[in-house]
């Protein structure tokens, strides 16, 4: 575990956590815990802390992991810790009432972008929620059905599959 720091301090501050065979250029670390995705760091996301300094990231991708995650406070608390002031994290997952999200059983939560409020706003309880730091809300942004994306999102949340994905966008 000590190799990973050592290949961030090189250069890359960008991180891809549950990275996959997913390649972002050579300037991302690519963290994942199968050996078959060869990332860079081989590393459990469910093992606290992280194997990386504080503030020392300045961007993290999430893109289909967090719902695999059991623990989502403790990992947001974790990505708060090592997030350069000014840094972000890019949230990808299938909406709750996709089929995408019911299709994959090692899925252990059901999210849409409300599921992350508690991060940036004061209506969750942080204490609890394990953290105590708010993000800023950069952005979110909903990806419609191809075939209905004439609709309004604030009708297509309500429709099953209506919304396939989302991305939210948090900065510390």
């Amino acid at each position: 575990m000590i190799e990973e720091n050592s290949r961030m301090e090189k250069g890359g501050t960008k991180l891809v956590i549950g990275a996959g065979n997913k390649y972002m250029g050579k300037e991302y670390t690519r963290l994942d815990n199968d050996p078959a995705a060869k990332p860079d760091i081989l590393y459990d996301l469910t093992q606290f802390p992280w194997p990386f300094k504080s503030d020392s990231v300045e961007e993290i991708i999430a893109e289909d992991v967090l719902e695999h995650l059991p623990n989502i406070p403790r990992t947001m608390a974790e990505v708060y810790r090592i997030l350069k002031k000014g840094g972000t994290i890019q949230i990808d997952c299938p909406y709750a009432h996709s089929f995408g999200a019911f299709e994959d059983p090692s899925h252990v939560h059901y999210l849409m972008p409300e599921s992350f409020e508690a991060f940036f706003t004061v209506k969750g309880d942080m204490r609890r929620m394990g953290g105590g730091k708010l993000f800023t809300l950069e952005k979110i942004h909903l990806e419609k059905n191809s075939k209905l994306k004439w609709m309004p999102a604030s009708l297509l949340k309500f429709i099953m599959n209506g919304i396939v994905e989302f991305t939210v966008i948090l900065k510390k």
